[in-house]
């Protein structure tokens, strides 16, 4: 296989002091990309002085003028590619050292067309943080239909080929548009493998939950917009028992966005549906212990 150059993709909104934190961890890189595209979707003095701290022509960055959120300024940034691969990382998270390079091994030996990696959740201000469990299944395309066992968009290194086949980001999407993504990635046949140990870390915080009870909106419509985009493939891959397991996954990922944002009634609310849907001992446990405090979900996740 020739070699693999990569682009790496920041979009950005109002967070100079974090950028300096992302870019500085792409910089840190044991194998360095041929660039980093920083696209600011509100046009920020802040932001671009921020890039030009670093005094490095390998940073590039780039006004989105349209100004739709984080797809619109990913998209906008992987047309500017020059690299045969593009990776995502925002403007609020970083990548440990070794990402790209653990990466790029795994895609050269299994010539993939896309690779992924487990993320480490980490809370700010806190002790309490713990990774995500990516792996790879037996059948990546009925896994991938019943829940998205990949992950977030900072784990990702796409090929830039795949990526405009598939036209990018669905821009219709308020959340899960990452998710639209690996479906529609996995059922055009294309490669994927993920490395299986956390290579990025994905910050939150206890404190500031300025994601309010509408975000939880935006996921259902979101899911409701899934369902519909990909029925056909669901209808024709999914046995009826594997089509109850993926609505059980979708109210536990509703349960569990809501107690990350210690959203108490809803929390309790779809654990009890996917309970109802399929009844097991972890919606039980997750039912229980969000009624008595959502942040305790957390607290008992980081010590598993």
């Amino acid at each position: 296989m020739k070699s693999i150059n990569i682009s790496v993709v920041i979009p950005t909104h109002k967070r100079p002091k974090l950028l300096k934190r992302a870019i500085q961890s792409v910089l840190e890189q044991t194998l360095r990309p041929i660039e980093i595209i920083v696209v600011d979707d509100a046009g920020s003095a802040e932001s671009l002085e921020a890039v030009k701290s670093f005094n490095t022509d390998l940073i590039k960055y780039e006004h989105n003028t349209v100004g739709q959120g984080a797809s619109s300024s990913r998209n906008l940034g992987a047309s500017l590619a020059n690299g045969g691969f593009i990776a995502f990382l925002d403007d609020d998270d970083k990548w440990l050292p070794l990402k790209l390079e653990k990466q790029v091994t795994l895609i050269k030996q299994l010539d993939l067309d896309a690779c992924f990696s487990q993320i480490q959740i980490k809370y700010e201000n806190t002790e309490l943080s713990y990774s995500t469990k990516a792996s790879m299944p037996v059948d990546p395309l009925v896994s991938i239909l019943q829940e998205n066992y990949i992950g977030a968009t900072i784990s990702a290194v796409v090929k830039k080929s795949v990526f405009q086949t598939l036209e990018g980001f669905d821009l219709e999407y308020k959340a899960r548009e990452e998710y639209d993504l690996w479906i529609r990635i996995i059922s055009n046949g294309f490669n994927v493998g993920i490395v299986e140990e956390p290579l990025a870390v994905s910050y939150r915080s206890l404190e500031n939950r300025s994601r309010i009870s509408a975000n939880i909106d935006n996921y259902v419509t979101a899911i409701d917009r899934l369902n519909k985009k990909h029925k056909a493939i669901v209808g024709s891959q999914l046995s009826e028992k594997q089509k109850t397991v993926r609505t059980k996954m979708q109210y536990e990922f509703l349960a569990a966005q809501a107690a990350s944002i210690g959203l108490r009634k809803a929390s309790v609310n779809y654990y009890a549906k996917s309970l109802l849907t399929i009844p097991n001992l972890k919606s039980c446990i997750g039912l229980v212990v969000s009624a008595i405090s959502p942040t305790l979900l957390i607290k008992i996740r980081s010590r598993l």
